[in-house]
């Protein structure tokens, strides 16, 4: 169902905590870590409550199990020019009528300007990063002689995000690295630190292990780093098989080396197999949390990390992976090179990722929740 006008009065559900709780997500136009996490937050923490999304496609949710989806604003927000249009969502919201009952808010952009007739609880996946910790970077993506010019509406998205932040009653954070910025960007204390949990069907079969190397997530530059690990490959004897979509998929499939396979978006069963059959995941950004380790992990498959952010918090350098310091093709082709140097026990692989477990993120948000 849809309502491009205003954003929707929820349908209830009766839950262990409360009957009147909507999880609002920002866009479902791909399926990533922070979708799963809706999900996980919808169907096990709220016990199937409604999920509204801000833009995006029905049916990408399906394969996740949520199955009461309303998507508020479905004219206005579409694959391929969504990111954009996103800027006018602070304004639109502050005179969209408010969701009625509680909001759970699973936060990467502006889910948390909802507004909402009872409580709203953030759970956040980070401060919007155009605004505040990767401002740089993407200004880096402008021609310099505009940077003077686009840091004038960056300070205007910031006061308003802002704003928005000091409406909700707490906050959650999905790793001590949000933690430590929400205190720095909104001076706001998070309640708890609810690591996301990687879903079930993330655990070690019986594929056969390969010689390949594997990267997964969403294709788009220069966030997720994808570029240097293609150069990387271009001049190792190695295979690289790469999972996902983006706004860069096609251009990077163009350029890319023989030797580097891209298979698209793939759903939740085929992406577990990948890792079954991947020798060591590639992971070279600087994410938040970053679900993809840690899913890998669960399948007993070591990752080689970027030493920065989430990934400092999930692989154990030297036991369930290796951590290297800069993104850039001569420093990874050396990490897989030093992988390649361990003898790693799978079975500890397997352990580090099922630190991070479904029943103790459900424990700790629905203890806020209850507060």
């Amino acid at each position: 169902m849809s309502r491009p006008d205003l954003l929707p009065e929820p349908t209830t559900t009766a839950t262990s905590q409360d009957a009147s709780w909507t999880v609002v997500h920002d866009f479902a136009f791909d399926v990533g870590g922070a979708e799963r996490v809706t999900a996980a937050l919808a169907t096990e923490v709220l016990d199937d409550a409604p999920v509204m999304t801000l833009g995006g496609e029905q049916g990408l949710l399906d394969d996740l199990g949520i199955d009461d989806v309303t998507i508020a604003y479905p004219r206005l927000f579409r694959r391929g020019s969504y990111r954009r249009a996103s800027l006018l969502l602070p304004a639109l919201l502050r005179t969209a009528a408010p969701v009625q009952g509680n909001v759970l808010a699973s936060s990467y952009a502006f889910s948390h300007h909802v507004r909402a007739t009872g409580r709203k609880v953030v759970y956040c996946h980070s401060p919007l990063r155009q605004a505040w910790s990767g401002e740089q970077m993407y200004l880096d993506r402008l021609p310099r002689a505009t940077h003077r010019a686009a840091r004038l509406p960056l300070r205007a998205l910031r006061a308003s995000d802002r704003r928005a932040a000091d409406t909700a009653t707490d906050y959650v954070a999905n790793s001590t690295v949000v933690a430590k910025r929400l205190e720095r960007f909104y001076g706001i204390e998070a309640a708890a630190v609810a690591y996301p949990p990687p879903h079930e069907a993330f655990t070690r079969g019986p594929d056969e292990r390969g010689g390949h190397y594997f990267w997964a997530g969403r294709i788009v530059e220069p966030y997720k780093k994808l570029t240097p690990v293609i150069e990387a490959f271009r001049h190792l004897d190695r295979e690289l098989v790469v999972a996902g979509d983006g706004r860069d998929a096609a251009r990077l499939r163009a350029t890319a080396p023989p030797n580097v396979t891209f298979i698209g978006a793939v759903g939740t069963e085929r992406l577990a197999a990948e890792y079954r059959r991947a020798r060591a995941l590639l992971f070279p950004s600087e994410d938040d949390f970053g679900l993809v380790p840690v899913e890998a992990m669960s399948c007993g498959t070591p990752v080689i990390a970027l030493g920065r952010g989430g990934a400092t918090e999930t692989v154990l350098d030297g036991t369930s992976g290796v951590l290297f310091d800069e993104s850039d093709p001569a420093t990874i082709t050396a990490a897989v090179r030093r992988f390649e140097s361990l003898d790693l026990d799978e079975d500890a692989v397997e352990a580090q990722g099922r630190r991070f477990g479904r029943e103790q993120f459900v424990r700790t948000v629905r203890q806020v929740l209850a507060a």
